[in-house]
């Protein structure tokens, strides 16, 4: 059977809020299986009011991290075994001295706990997940993480595991041959279970497509290699569904730094070796691209028109949930429905 996907609902979860930036949303669903969804806002990223945003279905924005001095960045939300909510985010007004910090909510996101630093005293770069939930295993905790060297330009993945329910965390980092790269490198990895191999992992990358690595035991990874899925060098998400298959929302440009502008959802049958383009779900009808105006340690300075980027995935029931930045306005949520049809 081939598995067809279909765009049946699509919208904004708050108001346009022009003036301010809106970007990195992770997604999750309340108990009563409405959309559970944060992100970061402010005057733009490394500002240092920018701070972190949850929403409860209809319910309006909070904001659990406000005692800060310091920028907010890249929020990550997980839900576990005993149903309480976590919320992992990173602090620092340059992304080379990031740290992690976590909030716990036991009532489903209404309140929560006082921030705690993920791994006290790291100077890393930040640990745990930087942005996809963590995938959980045999009560192992398996997050995809990255650190970013700007002044070196090396950028590179790695796997942080806790055995303990996240008190504790061990990194393992993921190999990559930089001698034949001619940029800095691979961040912000997603892991998916896999058919052939325990687990896959995609990550976004400055060679103008992802990059794929395996691993049988989520300690030891294959080197990073390219793929022929296109990467702009923005954030992707993907997951794999309940037959195996691999679902990847990506942008379409191949150029480091290139356009926003579209916003599409790959698929894959063989762990992540090769993809087909399923479906389109958005793309800006004029001219501009979303194409960042500059970067830096700082972050990305944009105005953020034309730009549909950094989607987070969930996949419920017989849908992928799809939220992603709405030209830095707003967050948009896709619903695709994923409908089933004999091979040709």
């Amino acid at each position: 059977m081939k598995k067809n996907l279909v765009l049946t609902h699509k919208f904004l979860l708050t108001e346009p809020q022009p003036g301010l930036q809106v970007h990195a949303s992770t997604v999750t669903t309340t108990c009563e299986g409405d959309p559970l969804v944060g992100w970061f806002v402010g005057p733009h990223e490394g500002h240092p009011s920018t701070t972190i945003a949850v929403k409860r279905g209809k319910n309006p924005p909070t904001f659990p991290c406000l005692n800060h001095t310091e920028a907010q960045w890249n929020p990550v939300l997980m839900r576990v075994e005993d149903q309480s909510l976590w919320l992992f985010y990173k602090q620092g007004n340059s992304i080379e001295r990031w740290k992690t910090w976590v909030v716990v909510s036991h009532d489903d996101g209404r309140t929560w706990s006082e921030p705690r630093e993920l791994v006290p005293a790291d100077e890393s770069g930040g640990r745990g997940p930087i942005r996809q939930s963590p995938i959980i295993k045999d009560r192992r905790w398996i997050a995809a993480g990255s650190v970013e060297n700007w002044t070196a330009a090396r950028w590179d993945c790695f796997v942080d595991i806790s055995d303990d329910r996240g008190h504790t965390w061990q990194q393992h980092m993921i190999p990559l041959d930089h001698s034949v790269l001619d940029g800095a490198g691979c961040i912000q990895p997603t892991i998916t279970p896999g058919r052939e191999h325990a687990f896959v992992m995609l990550a976004r990358s400055t060679q103008g497509h992802v990059f794929r690595s395996t691993s049988d035991d989520g300690c030891h990874w294959s080197p990073l290699i390219p793929t022929s899925l296109p990467n702009n060098n923005s954030g992707i998400a993907a997951l794999a569904d309940s037959q195996g298959t691999l679902w990847c929302a990506h942008n379409l440009s191949t150029s480091n730094w290139g356009a926003r502008s579209t916003l599409a959802m790959s698929s894959s049958d063989d762990d992540g070796e090769t993809w087909t383009t399923e479906l389109i779900i958005e793309k800006h009808a004029s001219g501009s691209t979303g194409r960042p105006r500059s970067v830096s340690e700082h972050g990305v300075i944009t105005d953020g028109v034309g730009e549909y980027s950094y989607p987070a995935m969930l996949c419920v029931g017989n849908e992928l949930w799809v939220t992603y930045s709405w030209q830095r306005q707003a967050i948009a949520l896709a619903r695709l429905s994923m409908e089933t049809s004999p091979e040709a």
